[in-house]
């Protein structure tokens, strides 16, 4: 029912399927930025995709704090444009002289800065968009599918269009798609509230007020006990992902199985189904029980790497694969839920580049320690190490909060928790479906159905 709600809402479908077109442009861009980055310098060509990354992690909190100062229509608008700018403009360069490695990596650079901003403004405007609590958890399953749906389509896709332009024209397609998803943003009503009414002091100017809204993020985080514990868990989390999924799968696949690349694809596709399957279902589920499912995440990723630390043949380790990979939806869906239900709107950009920074925290660390780990040990003890930490991470989620129903604050604008206490004043307005009735929309935006 959720995603049929979602269907009948024409500016929820533009705008997701143009970031669904928008993720197969970021893989084809991705893959093209590499394979010429590896012809023009070989092993130099870490350098680009590591200049991307700083940048992200780098940028990612102030990305969070400008996108709850800003008008995040015209934001992300904006950064489009910039994004397609800057890819477009590789292409012609490749079209007239061989790319050079530094206008790769600075071209990495402004894609990962400039996502910073927009990631952020897209999650913070989903309350708004969607306006009520099931299109919204149905909504976020859906944008969660599509990065690791153009993680399989866009390889595919490469591999087609290789024989029909060269590689530097990628870059061309992949700037077409960041014009689509402009247009799409820019279609959308502007009834919308697209620039949240502060619920605080204004902030300072400059260095100093960044830093105080970064601070007040934190701050907001800290004082939510599940969202703040919650958090932790993920650096956990992500960190044994990283040393598990990312350095100890293709060790697995070479020391246990003796097999080659294609047989590592398999494992990865195998973890791709299961990621897609648990996304759509995810969509659907309605609980209470948030901390049960973010803490039973981890558990399930536990019986994951386990299975495929000890399978006796292919078959099985797919398995295993494909059933961890269903935690992940698990946490990620429930926890954004969490933090847009719960969380002023003011702050909500800043809270969700915290999330990405812990992210990107505790995958830094596990890549940073892997080296170390498999050094000292094989695959198999590496993954089956992830697996107690996934184990022991869940573990302690449950024995903190346990299978009860999580505490429920939901947020209520204060514009809007005005009106309902003056219904005379409301005004209709209309929607894009036709609704006229502001009373419906309000109330929408204020029901939460176990």
């Amino acid at each position: 029912m959720a995603y049929t709600q979602i269907l009948k809402q024409p500016h929820l479908v533009r705008l997701w399927l143009s970031q669904v077109l928008s993720s197969v442009g970021d893989q084809l861009y991705s893959i093209a930025a590499i394979w010429i980055a590896i012809k023009i310098g070989g092993a130099n060509a870490g350098y680009v995709a590591a200049a991307g990354s700083i940048t992200g992690t780098c940028l990612g909190l102030i990305g969070g704090v400008y996108a709850d100062r800003w008008d995040r229509r015209k934001t992300m608008i904006a950064v489009d444009l910039l994004r397609a700018a800057t890819v477009i403009s590789l292409a012609v360069v490749g079209s007239f002289m061989p790319l050079a490695l530094w206008q790769l990596g600075l071209s990495a650079m402004l894609i990962a800065g400039l996502g910073a901003l927009f990631d952020p403004s897209l999650q913070a405007a989903l309350p708004e968009l969607t306006e009520n609590e099931d299109r919204l958890q149905a909504m976020n399953a859906l944008m969660q599918v599509n990065h690791r749906f153009a993680r399989t389509l866009g390889p595919g896709a490469a591999g087609w269009l290789v024989s029909l332009m060269a590689v530097h024209h990628f870059f061309f397609l992949d700037g077409i798609t960041y014009l689509v998803s402009a247009a799409a943003i820019f279609s959308i009503s502007n009834r919308y509230n697209w620039k949240p009414n502060s619920t605080s002091q204004v902030s300072q100017g400059g260095l100093a007020g960044i830093w105080q809204d970064i601070r007040k993020g934190a701050q907001t985080v800290y004082q939510h006990e599940e969202l703040f514990w919650s958090f932790g868990m993920y650096i956990l989390a992500n960190f044994a992902w990283s040393v598990g999924y990312t350095i100890g799968f293709p060790l697995w696949t070479k020391q246990f199985l003796h097999a080659d690349v294609g047989t590592y694809g398999a494992l990865v596709a195998a973890y791709g189904v299961g990621s897609v399957l648990s996304n759509i279902v995810m969509g659907t589920v309605k609980t209470r029980r948030r901390m049960l499912f973010i803490s039973g995440s981890d558990l399930v990723f536990f019986v994951g790497f386990m299975i495929l630390a000890f399978a006796p043949n292919l078959p099985v380790a797919c398995f295993g694969s494909a059933l961890a990979a269903t935690g992940g939806p698990m946490a990620d869906i429930v926890l954004m839920v969490m933090m847009q239900t719960d969380m002023p709107r003011d702050v909500l950009g800043k809270v969700f580049s915290l999330r990405y920074f812990v992210m990107f925290l505790g995958s830094a660390l596990g890549l940073l320690v892997a080296p170390a780990l498999y050094t000292a040990v094989n695959a198999q003890t590496g993954i089956v190490v992830s697996a107690v930490i996934f184990g022991l991470s869940g573990m302690a989620g449950l024995i903190r909060f346990g299978a009860k129903e999580s505490a429920y604050k939901p947020y209520v604008d204060p514009t809007l928790e005005a009106d309902l206490m003056n219904p005379q004043e409301k005004k209709a307005v209309p929607s894009e479906d036709g609704d006229t009735s502001a009373s419906k929309q309000k109330t929408e935006a204020c029901t939460h159905s176990d």
